[in-house]
């Protein structure tokens, strides 16, 4: 339930549910243990969204300690120090604040090509923590270069096709490219398909398959990047993983072969003539409540 609030961005009602998770879990888990950091990673930030610094301090105070004993050089043990930077600095501690963000940026920085694409938000979160702070020390000359930097980084962040363009709409015809393998998209038929080669079994590769009729699905997680900036890195990482293994299974349940091109889009070919729509319908009529729940 409180995954649920969490997601609808009801953080008020998320937050005395997470508490309580976390209460029975200190009795249960080790201190030292990663399922405990990451309930005190998501109960904590839930209190800096509901700007709740005080209550929010220890609970990050005790994560990067945990994180600092089993991952000091880990992009997340950083990123718990930005956010402790951001608890002190909604108390107005700026001076114990100042060194907190400076390091976790700075740790982030370093590490960005390990951070997966949940965490992206984070380094954005510390920079603007960063501009707030020495807006709020009336520093402003570094105040705009911080918000310089976090624009360019959002742009950067932006999303685009693998190649840098935008998306655009699939014609029947149409060439689809998916790593080393080539697909042509065709709408309202099988024109120029082999009829002999209509037919694979599970076991088959995608080059086996690249005469073959069959259908392409592109399974992707609705609002991932509103997720990504609820849930902290451990639990979408598990929510995620927990999403693609159910997809994989019911793909290759309905005798589909299954190939994930990124943490958070799936790609599956389900037999079946395409000219039949009812010929896939077992395999994604059981994606739907997958889906609902990415």
């Amino acid at each position: 339930m409180a995954d649920a609030y969490t997601r609808g961005g009801q953080d008020a009602k998320a937050v005395p549910l997470l508490q309580e998770v976390l209460g029975n879990a200190r009795g249960e888990l080790p201190k030292d243990s990663p399922e405990r950091a990451g309930l005190l990673a998501q109960t904590a930030m839930a209190l800096l969204r509901q700007k709740q610094w005080a209550e929010a301090e220890p609970m990050i105070d005790e994560r990067l300690t945990i994180r600092e004993q089993a991952l000091p050089d880990d992009w997340s043990t950083f990123n718990a120090k930005s956010m402790l930077g951001g608890a002190l600095l909604g108390q107005r501690k700026y001076a114990e604040a100042e060194p907190l963000l400076l390091d976790g940026y700075r740790g982030m920085q370093a590490r960005r090509a390990t951070i997966p694409p949940p965490g992206g938000p984070r380094l954005l979160e510390t920079m603007e923590r960063l501009a707030q702070l020495y807006a709020a020390t009336g520093n402003q000359a570094k105040a705009s270069a911080w918000r310089s930097k976090l624009e360019a980084a959002r742009a950067e962040q932006a999303p685009t096709g693998a190649d840098g363009s935008k998306p655009s709409r699939l014609r029947s015809g149409d060439t689809i490219r998916i790593g080393a393998f080539q697909l042509v998209f065709r709408l309202g038929g099988t024109q120029d398909i082999d009829p002999s080669a209509s037919t694979f079994t599970a076991g088959q590769t995608l080059v086996a398959m690249n005469s073959s009729a069959c259908w392409l699905l592109l399974a992707d997680i609705e609002d991932s990047s509103a997720l990504s900036q609820r849930l902290d890195p451990e639990s979408l990482a598990v929510l995620i993983g927990r999403w693609l293994a159910r997809c994989k299974e019911v793909i290759e349940g309905e005798a589909g072969d299954h190939q994930q091109v990124s943490r958070r889009r799936s790609v599956r070919l389900l037999a079946g003539d395409p000219a039949d729509p009812g010929a896939a319908r077992p395999g994604t009529g059981r994606l739907a409540p997958v889906a609902g729940r990415g």
